[in-house]
């Protein structure tokens, strides 16, 4: 941890204070959940993972305006820029034939959100600084979380609460953790990049105490 404090930079922008704090976010995909309405069966709700990837987006689209003014060309001449923004583009332009307009135009407004994230991270010069860190909080928020699961099969031993109905222990003998995402599986899914990411450490030659009781609580999880 202090090698990596020496590495990334002293003063931090807002961006990248909120996208450093991502890899806690992530993990209540679902739980707290905002729902405000349906739309010809599509939910309308807000996440907290939504919720800071707009924030991210809307602090984005002021420091990039301000990077355009004084050198446009490092977007314009940037072609993963230009070729993820052709897809961008198609997104929105599926809203004149797709089935349920709102839903399309709602899923093509994330899919806009995440590239001004992407945009802003590829052209911040402190951006590679950042993601040493980035995947330690990663890596940590899953030792964290893995827990968590852990006594949550435990508990759901004696109680059903905070369990969605296929979870519950009557069904297969043992609680299916589901912890803030909407379903066990979508938990695992989430587990997935951490694990591979510590898994990839301790190959690299970081075999700490930490990285090895991380994996292991991850892959009990």
């Amino acid at each position: 941890m202090k090698n990596l404090k020496n590495k990334i930079p002293k003063e931090l922008s807002l961006f990248e204070k909120l996208f450093l704090l991502a890899p806690f976010v992530i993990w209540f995909s679902y739980w707290p959940n905002f729902h405000f309405g349906k739309s010809e069966g599509a939910n309308l709700e807000f996440s907290l993972p939504l919720i800071l990837c707009v924030i991210l987006a809307v602090v984005a689209i002021y420091e990039i305006l301000r990077q355009f003014r004084r050198n446009s060309q490092i977007i314009l001449k940037d072609r993963a820029i230009l070729l993820t923004s052709g897809f961008v583009v198609w997104n929105f332009l599926t809203i004149f034939w797709g089935f349920n307009p709102l839903r399309t135009f709602l899923t093509a407004g994330i899919w806009a959100v995440l590239w001004v994230i992407f945009v802003k991270l590829k052209i911040s010069s402190r951006a590679k600084k950042l993601f040493p860190l980035f995947t330690h909080n990663l890596i940590l928020a899953s030792g964290i979380v893995s827990i968590l699961t852990i006594l949550q099969v435990a508990i759901g031993a004696f109680t059903d609460w905070g369990l969605c109905r296929g979870c519950v222990a009557s069904g297969f003998g043992f609680a299916r953790p589901s912890l803030f995402a909407i379903e066990p599986q979508f938990l695992g899914s989430l587990l997935l990049a951490p694990i591979l990411l510590v898994w990839w450490k301790i190959l690299s030659g970081e075999k700490t105490k930490f990285n090895f009781w991380v994996l292991g609580l991850s892959l009990i999880a």
